[in-house]
């Protein structure tokens, strides 16, 4: 109890009164009745130490009301809008993503054509010599190589792009990707119809498939007159909306 035994003693010995004017007493005064009753001062820390915490909440209380006030609460309207201005937002960011998927895509099978070509090329011996030793074969499928190489460091930069600086900063450059991925998938299958000769344009070989399929996404989903134009827009300043009407 931190009493010594005469205070003990006084506390349990109690004249009836000194009881009775305790249980009466208002609790500020206890703490003084208590004091006197077993001759300590440790109520009297006890009702400071109260008394500065209930300061400091108080003190904390109206800190918080202060800054409820200065905020500005939505209502039902604004706080609707903002969600479906979210939604669009969301909407439109899935659908580049998918479209920057679809362009990479796009690219290996590019790159699949290329390189099936130079399989072919290299095993193919008509007049006793490989196709590849020809540099009307080996220049073509160089450029496509280098084409392929290129079109994924810019896919690649156009989605860290992206992932850094938000959905609709790099419009330009997706449309870049787009026209260009587009092409070289067209491109490629054509050039390895030509290398595989006769029996690439049957179907026996997917590439006449492929240039059909992939052709139409040069008219289709934006020509390539449309991302050439969006491009060109970025460029020289006549385009300032980086974002879709309606997107804040």
């Amino acid at each position: 109890t931190g009493l010594d035994y005469d205070r003990f003693c006084r506390s349990v010995m109690l004249s009836q009164g000194d009881f009775a004017a305790f249980l009466k007493a208002s609790e500020r005064d206890r703490s003084d009745l208590l004091e006197r009753i077993t001759g300590t001062e440790v109520y009297t820390r006890i009702s400071i130490a109260a008394f500065e915490r209930h300061k400091l909440e108080q003190q904390r209380m109206a800190e918080l009301e202060q800054q409820l006030e200065m905020l500005d609460i939505m209502g039902p309207e604004e706080l609707a809008a903002l969600r479906e201005r979210a939604a669009q937002a969301d909407a439109l960011k899935d659908r580049v993503l998918r479209v920057m998927a679809d362009l990479d895509n796009f690219r290996k099978r590019a790159a699949r054509e290329r390189q099936e070509a130079v399989q072919y090329a290299n095993s193919r011996k008509p007049f006793g010599k490989p196709l590849a030793s020809n540099q009307g074969i080996q220049f073509p499928l160089v450029e496509l190589n280098t084409r392929c190489e290129m079109l994924r460091a810019l896919i690649h930069k156009t989605a860290w792009l992206m992932d850094r600086d938000g959905a609709f900063s790099v419009s330009d450059k997706v449309s870049m990707c787009n026209y260009q991925a587009n092409r070289l998938c067209c491109e490629a299958a054509d050039f390895a119809m030509q290398v595989h000769g006769g029996m690439g344009y049957s179907r026996y070989k997917p590439f006449e498939h492929i240039y059909r399929h992939h052709r139409r996404y040069r008219i289709t989903e934006g020509a390539d007159e449309i991302q050439l134009r969006r491009a060109a827009g970025y460029l020289f300043g006549f385009m300032k909306q980086p974002k879709p009407k309606g997107v804040s």
